[in-house]
């Protein structure tokens, strides 16, 4: 926590001379979520609960330091590797496995929202910041978000029907990647993007998903 709050570690004065790894801040960032996700992702081998308060205040710093790329050429890609490769990614997939466990070891006797609203507002924030990937990860897990908070998915689902195309194919593609929804509710709630879909012959097929045929089989 102390060595990423250093604001030499961002403008990369701390890089080691002679390193064959060619390691700067953002290869440190993404292997530091990396490693907090390997430690959340599973209860049975998560590290000690009581260092989730930690783990947060790691990701918030992280997350507030993300920068939106400075290129990105490439229209309707593989959003799902892109996200899982990118150093956003990485860290926004690290503060989505916070939120679930935590939920997951909630008492439940006790009324506390699953959800922390200022987590939910840092992945807000990155949507301003025009940075995809967390237009991306929330179609892909759009059921754990839906799990963490119905109201803030669903309200999220409804803004991004008229995104602009850069951001809608990134939130589109992972959704495509995604299992289909799970309830008559949840397609309606998707029903227009499948439209906005087909109407503009946007395909997102990977390897051996075919990506929304999926989804519009299952409907």
């Amino acid at each position: 926590k102390e060595y990423i709050s250093n604001e030499k570690f961002y403008s990369d004065e701390l890089i080691i001379e002679n390193d064959s790894w060619n390691a700067n801040s953002e290869w440190v960032v993404g292997s530091i979520a990396s490693l907090v996700t390997e430690g959340m992702q599973s209860d049975n081998n998560a590290f000690d609960i009581q260092l989730m308060s930690l783990a947060k205040d790691i990701l918030q710093i992280l997350v507030t330091n993300l920068k939106t790329p400075k290129d990105m050429k490439q229209d309707n890609m593989n959003y799902p590797t892109y996200t899982a490769n990118s150093t956003a990614g990485k860290v926004l997939r690290a503060m989505l496995d916070y939120s679930l466990r935590r939920a997951r070891n909630l008492n439940t006797s006790e009324n506390i929202q699953k959800w922390e609203e200022d987590v939910s507002l840092m992945f807000e924030e990155t949507f301003k910041k025009g940075i995809i990937d967390g237009y991306i990860l929330t179609g892909w897990y759009f059921q754990q978000f839906y799990f963490l908070d119905k109201d803030w998915l669903s309200n999220q689902v409804k803004e991004n029907y008229n995104l602009e195309d850069k951001k809608w194919t990134a939130f589109m593609g992972g959704f495509a990647f995604s299992n289909p929804p799970f309830n008559k509710e949840t397609y309606q709630l998707f029903y227009p993007h499948y439209v906005r879909a087909i109407n503009n012959n946007i395909e997102f097929s990977w390897l051996d998903n075919p990506g929304l045929i999926r989804h519009i089989v299952t409907f």
